[in-house]
């Protein structure tokens, strides 16, 4: 039996002049709320497993660790050395790369867009220099000065093709 008709047989209503809730509304509310909860902790799941872009380019990076004759330490370190701090300047901006071991045991980074490309290379020993190229089709060279912001001015010169 509904509230209404008990209050239509007693002539007598809720004390505070409403309805109450009906007990099959209350419980398709908490049924709804009880789902959304878990839509909710279904989405904390799936972006808990979501890697974001940098930690997709990271570990693209480390891969290279584990191929037979990896690059050595001082040249990973390097790379991701470059990686975060120039990506720590860009953000969105910075394009994701491609990491090639090199005969050396070094690594190349590269960076394409338009006919633009950008190359680091990470010099697998210490004593050996680590350098910035660049082309296109009408230009190429080696940047004189190898820093974060050398490659961050190289990069966005690569974006704006």
């Amino acid at each position: 039996m509904s509230i209404q008709a008990i209050q239509h047989m007693t002539g007598m209503a809720h004390p505070s002049g409403t309805n109450p809730p009906q007990p099959e509304r209350y419980d398709l509310i908490k049924l709804a709320i009880n789902r959304f909860q878990a839509v909710i902790s279904d989405l904390h799941i799936v972006s808990a497993q979501q890697p974001s872009r940098l930690q997709v380019i990271l570990g693209e990076l480390e891969a290279l660790g584990r191929i037979p004759d990896p690059p050595s330490k001082h040249a990973r370190h390097t790379a991701k050395f470059y990686i975060l701090e120039t990506y720590a300047q860009m953000m969105s901006a910075f394009a994701s790369p491609r990491f090639v071991a090199d005969d050396e045991h070094g690594i190349i980074i590269t960076w394409s867009n338009n006919g633009r490309r950008v190359r680091l290379s990470c010099r697998g020993h210490i004593h050996q220099e680590n350098y910035l190229y660049y082309q296109s089709p009408e230009v190429y060279d080696i940047e004189p000065e190898l820093t974060p912001g050398s490659l961050k001015r190289r990069l966005e010169w690569l974006n704006a093709a």
